[in-house]
């Protein structure tokens, strides 16, 4: 099964090193769009500083890093590859940065960069987003307490009810390699196989 570690929350941590402070902020993004308008903000907010420098990534595929005028390779790639060291997805960090006075040289930005996007990185909650189905199950009323009953599985959960004069129509989110037992169990309780629509499967947390 995919499981993909996020962010869920915005968060800043800071380092002061040679005189220059470095401001870290991560916050939680899904599209390239998103990054790039949140980014925008940051750069607004920021908008004294000497350097905003940045790196996202969003699942499954898409990257992007920045110098934002850091000599080459010195910020933008030390960011991202931070966030790929924690395995992370879905994440903008920008590092930004307010000149103190004294050159870091090529090996101090590189370090002072994945310092900063490190501590920001290893700071925020996380969650892991998981093979997600939807699907609805249609029992009769004497049915119903054994749906109930198999619920109760750590991986699968009732997210909704809806009664009519036949009997219940539950819609219940699982695990996607839950949803075989799901059906060998309501198999063996019922003695048959209900009516199960899959609905929708994606990325996300029961």
């Amino acid at each position: 099964m995919e499981k993909i570690k996020v962010p869920v929350e915005e968060k800043k941590e800071s380092l002061t090193i040679k005189g220059s402070k470095f401001i870290s902020t991560i916050i939680p993004v899904k599209t390239r769009d998103e990054a790039e308008s949140t980014l925008e903000k940051i750069r607004k907010h920021y908008y004294d500083a000497t350097h905003n420098c940045f790196a996202y990534r969003i699942y499954p595929d898409i990257e992007r890093y920045s110098d934002d005028g850091e000599p080459s390779n010195t910020a933008g790639k030390p960011i991202m590859s931070a966030i790929k060291g924690e395995e992370m997805y879905n994440t903008l960090v920008v590092v930004t940065r307010y000149f103190g006075g004294t050159k870091l040289g090529v090996g101090g930005l590189i370090k002072a960069y994945t310092e900063s996007a490190k501590k920001v990185l290893q700071s925020v909650k996380t969650v892991y987003l998981e093979n997600i189905k939807t699907v609805n199950v249609e029992v009769n009323f004497n049915e119903v307490n054994y749906v109930y009953h198999l619920t109760r599985l750590e991986s699968v959960k009732i997210s909704g009810e809806e009664y009519s004069n036949n009997g219940v129509s539950f819609t219940i989110r699982l695990k996607a390699d839950m949803l075989e037992v799901l059906k060998e169990n309501l198999r063996e309780k019922l003695n048959r196989i209900p009516e199960i629509i899959e609905l929708e499967e994606r990325l996300d947390t029961l």
